[in-house]
């Protein structure tokens, strides 16, 4: 599964804003999904020392990401089912191959 896909079947690009400050929730995660996917790109070239040291820093990220309280309950309630498949999710931002094209598609 490549972001785009991760993105959609998550339902995050299918909510519907009512208000501004909806709007930029969403926007404000997307970007913070999209920032810890390229982390984790960019940690699958590490040596695995450097691995290591970076672990800490995409876990809490992640925890960061999804467990934050938006200006939108709907948002808030995707973001707290999507932590609870905190391990399912990783792996498959871990395997997702994607262009920045795709972002959000």
């Amino acid at each position: 599964m490549d972001y785009a896909g991760f993105m959609r079947s998550r339902l995050i690009n299918k909510l519907i804003p009512f208000t501004e400050p909806q709007r930029l929730a969403i926007e404000t995660v997307q970007d913070q999904i999209w920032s810890l996917y390229q982390d984790l790109k960019t940690y699958k070239t590490l040596t695995t020392e450097q691995q290591q040291q970076q672990k800490a820093v995409l876990e809490a990220s992640f925890e960061h990401i999804f467990t934050q309280t938006t200006s939108f309950e709907t948002l808030n309630q995707v973001l707290g089912r999507l932590k609870r498949r905190k391990a399912e999710l990783l792996m498959r931002f871990r395997q997702a191959g994607v262009t920045a094209s795709q972002q959000y598609q």
